[in-house]
């Protein structure tokens, strides 16, 4: 008879919460060997990719079934049907227990599966939150770098306005020093000149 295999219903409830879903949690405790979590952890990020990885682990289940040691051959066949029927019993029983079983966790998949389902939608919002703000700081840096820019430029200018005007009363006091020095070399000229015609003339 197939049947899912027994797991630790504790560790199982452990994974789910950790948002494993319940099928694939299974597996992992069944082929892990239902020790511990830390293993079943290991076997979930190592299969994860597997095709059969949402799919229930069946496995064999034993019947055991007991005849009698007489020698009636009467007794001996009495015993063959009861134990038939103990075993198609035992049959039925556990296939009505393995469906209740696949039933439950089929539930339980849906229910995992609408969470896993608000979880991704979660996360989505979470990122697209994350990345509007990543964008906003973005403008913020480029708008906070393009200021400096204009400052930087100002400044500049500033300075090449106030050296220009600098350059310029520069070159407006050489030449009137100049003119002066021009107009006083001719008075001074004038001045003998006058001098010299008041006393020879």
């Amino acid at each position: 008879v197939m049947a899912v295999p027994q797991v630790d219903k504790k560790m199982l409830g452990e994974l789910e919460v950790m948002g494993f879903p319940a099928v694939r949690s299974i597996r992992a405790l069944h082929y892990s060997g239902n020790s511990n979590l830390e293993s079943a952890i290991n076997w979930l990020l190592e299969h994860e990719s597997d095709p059969d990885i949402d799919q229930l682990p069946l496995v064999s289940r034993e019947i055991s079934i007991e005849c009698g040691d007489t020698s009636n051959e009467v007794r001996n066949s009495a015993q063959g049907m009861r134990t038939h029927a103990q075993e198609r019993k035992s049959e039925e029983q556990a296939t009505a227990g393995s469906q209740k079983e696949i039933s439950q966790v089929e539930r339980e998949l849906n229910a995992n599966e609408h969470e896993e389902e608000d979880r991704k939608r979660v996360l989505a919002l979470h990122k697209s939150k994350r990345d509007e703000e990543e964008k906003s700081r973005g403008r913020i840096r480029n708008q906070l770098q393009e200021d400096k820019r204009e400052r930087i430029q100002a400044a500049k200018d500033v300075m090449e306005a106030k050296r220009t005007l600098e350059e310029n009363q520069r070159k407006r006091w050489v030449s009137y020093s100049t003119h002066v020095g021009y107009f006083r070399s001719n008075a001074t000229h004038i001045f003998y000149f006058q001098l010299r015609c008041t006393h020879g003339c």
